[in-house]
């Protein structure tokens, strides 16, 4: 049988490789995942296509921990956010139906979603700048177990809910996964049908992906479907469950052999009036207000990877990690499919492509593009160190020097190096962060810094002065209510510690001061500001995590 299926796999190569060669690369994938064949351990599944053939399948690991299942190329995992990708082409059948456009307000399928200043379209819902504050946050702020069984109208409620917008519709991208809840709803209220009826009938069947489906009844069950695991620090591990039944931001589970037959269909299309551009809508860039175009598409992303252009995008839910990776101009693509949350299916994803690109240089490798590294003394680094804060996300660089670089600690737990290119600029390294960071002197005569990052937006950071007082912070002390969360926050002080916690909850935070009337929290992740009014009092707060920003708490009692 063994023999059987490394003869098929061979014969797929004929036209691209030497026998030699392809079971040269299967050793290598083997290799790759060599530690998710340990005994007891979960893993993964991989697919390699290759124009549109797929010349390797093969599972590692185990599907189910408690009866011993192995992984094979027909284990179901639930591939999270890459249901995006499905989601967006549903709605673009539904366009080249006539039945709506992606320029279309939001309000003309949705009428009770609240009104702001500025018109928000579908499309901002697909491209990730609508603004709109991302629901598992609002989760997470509120106490809501991400996972547990809600009804569809407890999302979208807690969406709806919120005043205003984390910014103007256009104006910038921030990932959001509330946007996809509604996608699903329009599609709900425009076919008459629940986006899994949908997609099914016009995107699954179509295909041929007798395997794939929406998962929107969690106690249904699937044959083939694998369990999602995390490591335990005991050696052991934990056993994630969800009975949540949204769908639109994720919620399909597939094997790789589905998956490598919707990546065909970019290539030769089969859905709908089978317009042979229609998929090429998906891989459109965005262009935000201010002209600039950036990496993101429809439900997708451009990347680079080994010095190739790749389209892609990941997933990650309890446990389940999953990568679909199209390197275009090759019409090679990988699939990674796991059930351990420590895999980065990403990561894996390029490793395997690897094998099978043809050779191009990485950047930073590549002589005639990549800046040479120059040395500067630490006398010439020294003044470039401090603190920088990004007022746009509250993210703080915390720079050093060294005898050849620049240290960078960041508010959110990450660290890297500057390696000088000039004298005042620098790359990172240590960090997947391909840009540049250079620093700029504003009129006041202070250095900034600003991060050029292709296709994404410059970030700019300014330095700050930490606030070490520790002797005012009484002056925040009391409750704080969110209108639109119906949430209360007590803020207390434990020493010299500000804490705060749900009112009626003893689950308290430290918070670090960093600036005035500014506080982290969480490593960096949860961000609180103080607003004073026009006599100095502190009369609220505004609480920013990574993908909800400027949340209103009211004071209420001090």
């Amino acid at each position: 049988m063994i023999f059987k299926a490394l003869f098929l796999l061979f014969a797929f190569f004929a036209v691209t490789l030497q026998p030699a060669e392809a079971a040269t690369q299967f050793t290598a994938i083997d290799w790759l995942c060599a530690p998710y064949t340990a005994f007891g351990s979960p893993g993964c599944a991989i697919a390699v296509v290759k124009d549109g053939q797929t010349v390797f399948a093969k599972g590692y690991g185990l599907a189910d921990l408690n009866n011993d299942v192995p992984i094979t190329t027909n284990t179901l995992f639930d591939i999270g956010s890459n249901t995006k990708q499905f989601t967006v082409t549903s709605i673009l059948l539904l366009e080249e139906q006539g039945k709506l456009s992606l320029d279309d307000d939001l309000h003309k399928y949705i009428p009770e979603f609240p009104q702001y200043p500025w018109k928000l379209t579908l499309r901002h819902l697909a491209q990730h700048t609508s603004g709109i504050r991302d629901y598992f946050d609002l989760m997470t702020l509120k106490g809501m177990p991400i996972g547990n069984n809600y009804p569809d109208e407890d999302y979208l409620k807690l969406i709806y809910s919120q005043s205003e917008l984390n910014f103007p519709p256009g104006d910038q991208h921030l990932y959001s996964n509330s946007g996809f809840l509604l996608l699903a709803e329009v599609v709900r209220r425009v076919s008459e049908m629940p986006l899994a009826r949908f997609a099914e009938e016009n995107i699954l069947t179509p295909l041929g992906m007798n395997n794939a489906l929406f998962l929107d009844d969690p106690y249904r069950v699937v044959k083939h479907r694998a369990g999602n695991y995390g490591p335990l620090p005991d050696g052991g591990y934990w056993s994630g469950i969800s009975i949540a039944t949204n769908i639109g931001d994720g919620g399909i589970l597939s094997d790789v052999g589905d998956l490598a037959i919707w990546d065909e269909n970019f290539y030769q299309n089969k859905l709908g009036n089978k317009d042979p551009d229609f998929m090429r809508k998906l891989e459109t860039r965005t262009v935000l207000n201010n002209g600039d175009t950036i990496q993101w598409a429809l439900g997708l992303r451009h990347d680079q990877a080994g010095g190739h252009h790749v389209i892609r995008h990941g997933g990650a839910y309890f446990g389940f990690r999953s990568e679909i990776a199209r390197f275009p101009e090759e019409h090679l693509t990988v699939i990674v499919l796991a059930n351990l949350g420590t895999i980065d299916a990403t990561g894996l994803a390029y490793e395997v492509a690897e094998l099978f690109l043809p050779p191009a240089e990485m950047l930073q490798s590549n002589p005639a593009t990549a800046p040479a590294i120059v040395k500067l003394s630490r006398s010439q680094l020294e003044p470039k160190a401090g603190a920088f804060r990004n007022p746009a996300t509250g993210t703080i660089w915390n720079v050093t020097p060294n005898d050849t670089a620049l240290t960078v600690a960041t508010s959110s737990g990450f660290n890297f190096e500057l390696l000088p290119i000039e004298q005042e600029a620098f790359v990172p390294v240590g960090i997947p962060l391909p840009g540049i960071v250079t620093y700029r002197k504003v009129q006041s005569g202070a250095l900034t810094i600003e991060l050029a990052v292709p296709g994404q937006q410059t970030a700019r950071f300014q330095p700050i002065t930490y606030n070490t007082a520790t002797g005012n912070l009484d002056q925040y002390v009391g409750e704080y209510r969110c209108r639109d969360l119906n949430l209360t926050f007590v803020l207390s002080l434990e020493g010299d510690v500000l804490r705060f916690a749900e009112k009626g909850s003893t689950n308290q935070i430290a918070a670090q001061a960093t600036i005035r009337d500014e506080f982290v929290a969480q490593g960096g992740q949860t961000q609180i500001r103080f607003e004073r009014d026009e006599d100095n009092r502190v009369l609220a707060m505004r609480i920013s995590l990574p993908r909800a920003k400027n949340i209103l708490f009211e004071r209420t009692s001090s």
